[in-house]
């Protein structure tokens, strides 16, 4: 994929650094925790949970809003946000605090750490020996997000799949520099979310947040 190209097959090709996550753009740079824990997979699989870099990201990173999650700055409406709740204003007209959701932070029980790890571990097993050998039903999926002649891809399903292929790419920069994927079609009927559209999206045509606030947070997927 290319910059507003028009995309016309099922499945197309993502550049390994344009992946961002649906916690926004630390998923897989900066703390990066899902990376960061495959190459630590890679050179120690038999790592145990306590001694791993996500068991201290998850004791060490634990938001309590919106702010502290991006950065935001504090006079953004979306600032006290509460981290436990879904929001973006390009779906979303108002905050549904009905619908608790668990995040990639702390405070996490030692269980759900434990958990990730051994899917990272698995997929880095699986990968290692097969590749990368995506199907209708075991794909990496999302939409696109459009920036300042840039772009993003931001993943719905397969957080621990691009992180593993990351790490991989990290490691063999000659691997996985271009990763197939499909639009989601599940969670969500997005494809292309433009930020020239803003004054379009919901929760601003709502009156919920302003066309900058909601910027600002759509950058934090760009960038940190």
């Amino acid at each position: 994929y290319t910059y507003k190209c028009i995309i016309k097959e099922k499945y197309f090709r993502v550049d390994i650094n344009k992946f961002t996550g649906f916690d926004g753009f630390y998923t897989f740079n900066g703390k990066a925790p899902l990376v960061k824990s495959a190459i630590e997979l890679f050179n120690s699989p038999k790592i145990k949970v306590e001694e791993s870099y996500l068991y201290r990201f998850y004791k060490n990173f634990k938001p309590k809003n919106y702010g502290q999650i991006y950065k935001l700055s504090t006079n953004n409406s979306l600032y006290k946000v509460s981290s436990f709740y879904q929001f973006k204003p390009w779906i979303n007209s108002f905050i549904d605090k009905s619908f608790i959701r668990k995040g990639l932070f702390g405070p996490s029980e030692h269980n759900e750490i434990e958990h990730r790890l051994i899917r990272l571990r698995n997929i880095l097993m699986n990968i290692s020996k097969f590749g990368y050998v995506p199907s209708d039903k075991d794909i990496i999926k999302g939409y696109i997000l459009l920036s300042n002649n840039d772009y993003r891809f931001l993943i719905t399903s397969g957080h621990h799949r691009v992180a593993v292929l990351k790490a991989i790419n990290k490691i063999y920069p000659q691997k996985f520099r271009k990763v197939i994927v499909t639009f989601e079609k599940n969670r969500s009927n997005l494809k292309i979310v433009d930020q020239k559209e803003v004054e379009r999206w919901p929760a601003v045509l709502n009156n919920f947040c302003s066309k900058e606030d909601a910027l600002e947070l759509f950058g934090k997927y760009f960038h940190m």
